[in-house]
Protein backbone atom coordinates (compact mmCIF):
# COMPACT_ATOMS: atom_id res chain seq x y z
CA UNK A 1 0.00 0.00 0.00
CA UNK A 2 1.39 3.26 -1.03
CA UNK A 3 1.96 5.99 1.37
CA UNK A 4 -0.64 9.51 0.64
CA UNK A 5 1.83 11.92 -0.91
CA UNK A 6 3.21 14.66 0.76
CA UNK A 7 1.59 17.80 0.54
CA UNK A 8 3.90 21.09 -0.34
CA UNK A 9 1.23 23.68 0.10
CA UNK A 10 3.01 25.91 2.50
CA UNK A 11 -0.32 27.67 3.82
CA UNK A 12 -2.43 23.91 3.67
CA UNK A 13 0.59 22.35 6.12
CA UNK A 14 0.52 25.92 8.20
CA UNK A 15 -3.49 25.25 8.73
CA UNK A 16 -3.33 21.60 9.48
CA UNK A 17 -0.81 22.41 12.42
CA UNK A 18 -2.95 24.83 13.29
CA UNK A 19 -5.85 22.86 13.32
CA UNK A 20 -4.08 20.15 15.19
CA UNK A 21 -3.77 22.09 18.29
CA UNK A 22 -6.57 25.06 18.69
CA UNK A 23 -9.05 23.46 20.48
CA UNK A 24 -12.59 22.31 18.48
CA UNK A 25 -14.78 25.51 19.50
CA UNK A 26 -12.33 28.06 19.18
CA UNK A 27 -11.47 26.72 15.53
CA UNK A 28 -14.94 26.49 14.57
CA UNK A 29 -15.89 30.16 15.65
CA UNK A 30 -12.69 30.81 13.15
CA UNK A 31 -13.62 28.99 10.59
CA UNK A 32 -17.12 30.40 10.63
CA UNK A 33 -16.31 33.70 11.01
CA UNK A 34 -13.85 33.98 8.24
CA UNK A 35 -16.82 32.06 5.81
CA UNK A 36 -19.22 34.93 6.48
CA UNK A 37 -16.92 37.39 5.39
CA UNK A 38 -16.59 35.40 2.47
CA UNK A 39 -19.70 34.90 1.57
CA UNK A 40 -20.69 38.05 2.71
CA UNK A 41 -19.01 39.02 -1.08
CA UNK A 42 -21.26 37.22 -2.74
CA UNK A 43 -24.31 37.62 -0.94
CA UNK A 44 -25.62 40.09 1.58
CA UNK A 45 -26.06 38.28 4.85
CA UNK A 46 -26.15 41.09 7.06
CA UNK A 47 -30.07 41.94 6.27
CA UNK A 48 -31.15 38.91 7.38
CA UNK A 49 -28.99 37.90 10.62
CA UNK A 50 -28.10 41.69 11.93
CA UNK A 51 -29.73 42.46 15.80
CA UNK A 52 -33.19 44.77 14.97
CA UNK A 53 -35.50 45.00 18.08
CA UNK A 54 -38.31 45.07 16.36
CA UNK A 55 -38.17 42.25 14.07
CA UNK A 56 -37.06 40.20 17.42
CA UNK A 57 -39.99 41.27 19.55
CA UNK A 58 -42.33 41.75 17.03
CA UNK A 59 -41.52 39.15 14.32
CA UNK A 60 -39.86 36.57 16.53
CA UNK A 61 -36.71 36.50 14.26
CA UNK A 62 -34.97 34.74 17.10
CA UNK A 63 -31.87 33.71 15.14
CA UNK A 64 -30.78 37.21 15.03
CA UNK A 65 -29.60 37.03 18.56
CA UNK A 66 -27.32 33.96 18.13
CA UNK A 67 -25.80 34.91 14.29
CA UNK A 68 -25.80 38.11 14.12
CA UNK A 69 -21.72 38.14 15.46
CA UNK A 70 -20.85 36.41 12.32
CA UNK A 71 -21.97 39.95 10.09
CA UNK A 72 -20.87 42.93 9.44
CA UNK A 73 -17.60 42.61 10.32
CA UNK A 74 -14.91 44.09 7.98
CA UNK A 75 -11.81 42.88 6.63
CA UNK A 76 -9.75 44.39 9.67
CA UNK A 77 -12.33 43.36 12.21
CA UNK A 78 -12.11 39.64 11.08
CA UNK A 79 -8.38 39.40 10.81
CA UNK A 80 -8.80 40.48 14.69
CA UNK A 81 -11.27 38.24 15.49
CA UNK A 82 -8.95 35.74 14.15
CA UNK A 83 -6.08 36.14 16.32
CA UNK A 84 -8.24 36.30 19.22
CA UNK A 85 -10.18 33.35 19.17
CA UNK A 86 -7.37 31.56 17.38
CA UNK A 87 -4.64 32.72 19.91
CA UNK A 88 -4.15 33.00 23.06
CA UNK A 89 -7.85 34.57 24.69
CA UNK A 90 -10.13 31.87 23.00
CA UNK A 91 -7.69 28.68 23.32
CA UNK A 92 -6.59 29.45 27.13
CA UNK A 93 -10.63 30.06 27.89
CA UNK A 94 -11.20 26.74 26.27
CA UNK A 95 -8.65 25.49 28.02
CA UNK A 96 -10.07 26.41 31.43
CA UNK A 97 -13.38 25.73 31.01
CA UNK A 98 -13.57 22.85 28.73
CA UNK A 99 -15.18 23.18 24.99
CA UNK A 100 -18.73 22.41 26.12
CA UNK A 101 -18.97 25.16 28.75
CA UNK A 102 -17.07 27.77 26.25
CA UNK A 103 -19.26 27.27 23.53
CA UNK A 104 -22.16 27.23 26.17
CA UNK A 105 -21.01 30.68 27.80
CA UNK A 106 -20.48 32.05 24.67
CA UNK A 107 -24.04 31.46 22.78
CA UNK A 108 -25.30 32.78 26.27
CA UNK A 109 -23.11 36.12 25.92
CA UNK A 110 -24.26 36.32 22.55
CA UNK A 111 -28.05 35.74 23.83
CA UNK A 112 -28.27 38.25 26.31
CA UNK A 113 -25.86 41.14 24.96
CA UNK A 114 -28.38 41.08 22.15
CA UNK A 115 -31.21 41.03 24.26
CA UNK A 116 -30.28 43.75 26.25
CA UNK A 117 -29.59 45.89 23.33
CA UNK A 118 -32.97 45.32 22.11
CA UNK A 119 -34.34 46.02 25.89
CA UNK A 120 -32.78 49.56 26.15
CA UNK A 121 -33.81 50.05 22.67
CA UNK A 122 -37.63 49.85 23.14
CA UNK A 123 -36.68 51.31 26.49
CA UNK A 124 -35.45 54.68 24.60
CA UNK A 125 -38.81 54.21 22.61
CA UNK A 126 -41.00 54.63 25.23
CA UNK A 127 -38.91 57.49 27.19
CA UNK A 128 -38.58 59.57 24.03
CA UNK A 129 -41.90 58.30 21.94
CA UNK A 130 -39.96 57.60 18.78
CA UNK A 131 -39.77 54.74 16.76
CA UNK A 132 -36.32 55.25 15.77
CA UNK A 133 -34.41 53.46 18.26
CA UNK A 134 -36.79 50.03 17.68
CA UNK A 135 -35.49 50.26 13.95
CA UNK A 136 -31.38 50.76 15.28
CA UNK A 137 -29.71 47.22 14.01
CA UNK A 138 -26.57 46.33 15.46
CA UNK A 139 -23.74 43.43 13.91
CA UNK A 140 -20.24 42.09 13.74
CA UNK A 141 -18.30 40.39 16.35
CA UNK A 142 -16.99 43.11 18.85
CA UNK A 143 -19.01 43.06 21.47
CA UNK A 144 -18.36 38.89 21.90
CA UNK A 145 -15.04 39.31 21.73
CA UNK A 146 -15.15 42.04 24.12
CA UNK A 147 -16.80 39.95 26.19
CA UNK A 148 -14.79 37.50 25.94
CA UNK A 149 -11.22 39.50 26.23
CA UNK A 150 -12.45 40.80 29.81
CA UNK A 151 -13.55 37.56 31.25
CA UNK A 152 -9.59 36.40 29.88
CA UNK A 153 -8.30 39.36 31.29
CA UNK A 154 -9.76 39.21 35.01
CA UNK A 155 -8.59 35.58 34.95
CA UNK A 156 -4.94 35.98 33.68
CA UNK A 157 -2.57 36.64 36.53
CA UNK A 158 -0.47 38.70 34.48
CA UNK A 159 -0.27 42.54 36.19
CA UNK A 160 -0.51 44.65 32.63
CA UNK A 161 -0.87 44.74 29.80
CA UNK A 162 -0.55 47.38 26.85
CA UNK A 163 -3.15 48.56 24.59
CA UNK A 164 -2.55 47.76 21.03
CA UNK A 165 -0.80 50.00 19.04
CA UNK A 166 -0.11 52.42 21.81
CA UNK A 167 2.77 52.00 24.18
CA UNK A 168 0.82 52.40 27.63
CA UNK A 169 0.84 49.57 30.17
CA UNK A 170 -2.79 49.40 31.71
CA UNK A 171 -3.39 47.07 34.70
CA UNK A 172 -5.35 43.95 33.72
CA UNK A 173 -8.74 44.88 35.63
CA UNK A 174 -8.61 47.88 33.61
CA UNK A 175 -7.88 46.88 30.70
CA UNK A 176 -11.01 45.86 29.16
CA UNK A 177 -12.18 49.29 29.62
CA UNK A 178 -9.61 51.08 28.62
CA UNK A 179 -9.65 48.41 25.29
CA UNK A 180 -13.58 49.85 25.21
CA UNK A 181 -12.71 53.60 25.33
CA UNK A 182 -9.82 53.71 22.42
CA UNK A 183 -12.40 51.55 20.21
CA UNK A 184 -15.38 53.95 21.23
CA UNK A 185 -13.12 57.11 20.13
CA UNK A 186 -12.16 54.91 16.70
CA UNK A 187 -16.06 54.73 16.20
CA UNK A 188 -17.26 51.56 17.42
CA UNK A 189 -20.72 51.00 18.09
CA UNK A 190 -21.07 52.81 21.62
CA UNK A 191 -24.11 50.70 23.23
CA UNK A 192 -23.50 47.27 22.00
CA UNK A 193 -19.83 47.45 22.73
CA UNK A 194 -20.25 48.91 26.24
CA UNK A 195 -22.66 45.99 27.52
CA UNK A 196 -20.22 43.49 25.78
CA UNK A 197 -17.71 45.17 28.32
CA UNK A 198 -20.16 44.77 31.27
CA UNK A 199 -21.43 41.65 30.85
CA UNK A 200 -17.77 40.39 31.13
CA UNK A 201 -17.06 42.15 33.98
CA UNK A 202 -20.35 40.91 35.73
CA UNK A 203 -19.66 37.13 34.54
CA UNK A 204 -16.00 37.43 35.66
CA UNK A 205 -16.52 39.45 39.16
CA UNK A 206 -19.25 36.34 39.46
CA UNK A 207 -22.20 38.84 39.41
CA UNK A 208 -24.15 36.71 36.85
CA UNK A 209 -23.93 33.33 38.38
CA UNK A 210 -26.98 32.21 37.53
CA UNK A 211 -26.04 32.59 33.81
CA UNK A 212 -22.59 30.47 33.82
CA UNK A 213 -23.19 27.10 32.73
CA UNK A 214 -24.10 24.28 35.32
CA UNK A 215 -21.53 21.10 35.76
CA UNK A 216 -24.85 19.09 34.74
CA UNK A 217 -25.83 20.77 32.00
CA UNK A 218 -21.92 20.00 30.52
CA UNK A 219 -22.20 16.72 31.14
CA UNK A 220 -25.59 16.08 30.14
CA UNK A 221 -24.46 18.13 26.50
CA UNK A 222 -21.22 16.29 26.51
CA UNK A 223 -23.44 12.23 26.80
CA UNK A 224 -25.53 13.84 23.89
CA UNK A 225 -25.28 12.09 20.37
CA UNK A 226 -26.60 15.03 18.63
CA UNK A 227 -23.06 16.80 19.59
CA UNK A 228 -21.38 14.13 18.87
CA UNK A 229 -19.69 15.65 16.18
CA UNK A 230 -17.91 17.94 18.68
CA UNK A 231 -17.28 15.57 21.41
CA UNK A 232 -15.52 13.36 18.79
CA UNK A 233 -13.44 15.91 17.27
CA UNK A 234 -9.49 15.24 18.81
CA UNK A 235 -9.13 18.41 19.72
CA UNK A 236 -12.09 18.63 22.12
CA UNK A 237 -11.77 19.59 25.88
CA UNK A 238 -13.61 17.58 28.51
CA UNK A 239 -14.84 18.68 31.52
CA UNK A 240 -12.63 16.45 33.07
CA UNK A 241 -9.52 17.59 31.33
CA UNK A 242 -10.03 21.31 31.59
CA UNK A 243 -7.20 23.10 33.09
CA UNK A 244 -9.29 25.49 35.19
CA UNK A 245 -7.11 28.67 36.27
CA UNK A 246 -3.64 26.80 35.39
CA UNK A 247 -4.30 27.29 31.73
CA UNK A 248 -3.50 31.27 32.41
CA UNK A 249 0.22 29.99 34.01
CA UNK A 250 2.77 28.87 32.01
CA UNK A 251 2.89 25.35 33.72
CA UNK A 252 -1.02 25.35 32.88
CA UNK A 253 -0.72 23.40 28.94
CA UNK A 254 -0.08 24.32 25.55
CA UNK A 255 -1.55 27.68 25.87
CA UNK A 256 0.35 29.48 28.37
CA UNK A 257 -0.06 32.94 29.07
CA UNK A 258 1.86 34.66 26.43
CA UNK A 259 3.49 37.36 28.46
CA UNK A 260 5.85 34.75 29.91
CA UNK A 261 8.31 32.78 28.61
CA UNK A 262 7.44 29.65 27.25
CA UNK A 263 8.90 27.20 24.71
CA UNK A 264 5.61 26.03 23.40
CA UNK A 265 4.16 27.28 20.27
CA UNK A 266 1.06 28.95 19.93
CA UNK A 267 -1.78 29.26 17.51
CA UNK A 268 -2.90 31.33 14.67
CA UNK A 269 0.26 33.23 14.94
CA UNK A 270 2.74 30.40 14.79
CA UNK A 271 0.16 29.43 11.75
CA UNK A 272 1.78 32.52 10.13
CA UNK A 273 5.33 31.95 11.08
CA UNK A 274 4.97 28.40 9.48
CA UNK A 275 3.43 29.27 6.57
CA UNK A 276 6.71 31.84 5.91
CA UNK A 277 9.17 29.27 6.59
CA UNK A 278 7.65 26.06 4.62
CA UNK A 279 7.82 29.05 1.55
CA UNK A 280 10.97 30.11 2.10
CA UNK A 281 13.52 27.08 4.21
CA UNK A 282 16.19 27.97 5.27
CA UNK A 283 19.69 27.12 3.25
CA UNK A 284 20.98 23.67 3.95
CA UNK A 285 24.24 23.60 5.52
CA UNK A 286 27.21 23.57 3.58
CA UNK A 287 27.00 26.53 1.68
CA UNK A 288 25.13 27.56 -1.64
CA UNK A 289 25.23 24.53 -3.99
CA UNK A 290 26.10 24.93 -7.64
CA UNK A 291 24.04 26.43 -10.91
CA UNK A 292 22.97 24.53 -13.32
CA UNK A 293 24.52 25.25 -16.33
CA UNK A 294 27.52 26.49 -14.56
CA UNK A 295 31.21 25.80 -14.79
CA UNK A 296 32.74 23.55 -12.09
CA UNK A 297 34.87 25.25 -9.87
CA UNK A 298 38.54 24.51 -10.72
CA UNK A 299 39.85 21.54 -8.71
CA UNK A 300 43.20 22.41 -6.69
CA UNK A 301 46.53 21.36 -7.86
CA UNK A 302 47.80 18.35 -6.62
CA UNK A 303 51.49 19.24 -4.73
CA UNK A 304 53.37 16.72 -3.50
CA UNK A 305 53.71 16.77 0.64
CA UNK A 306 56.83 17.23 1.48
CA UNK A 307 58.18 14.47 3.76
CA UNK A 308 60.16 15.72 6.82
CA UNK A 309 63.46 15.14 7.81
CA UNK A 310 64.46 12.10 9.79
CA UNK A 311 65.39 13.19 13.41
CA UNK A 312 67.93 9.97 13.67
CA UNK A 313 71.65 10.22 13.04
CA UNK A 314 73.37 8.70 10.25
Amino acid sequence: MQAPPEDHNPINRAYEAWAARTPVVCRGLCVGLAACYGFSWILDLQRGLEVVPFRIVRRLELWRLVLSPCVGNSLLGTVVALFVLGDGVGPRLEQSWGSMRMMLATLTASIVINLSFCGLCYLFTMMFGSAEPALASTSGGWPLLLCLITIECLSSPDGTRPLPCIPIQVPRDRYPAALLLLLLILGAPKLALSLGCAYGYGYAKGYLEVLKPKPALVARCEASSALACVTSDPTFVSAERSLGASAFTVSGGDWADPENPSSVNRGFGTMLAEARQAAFPPEPPGGQGRVLGAAAPAAAPLVPTPTPPSSQRT
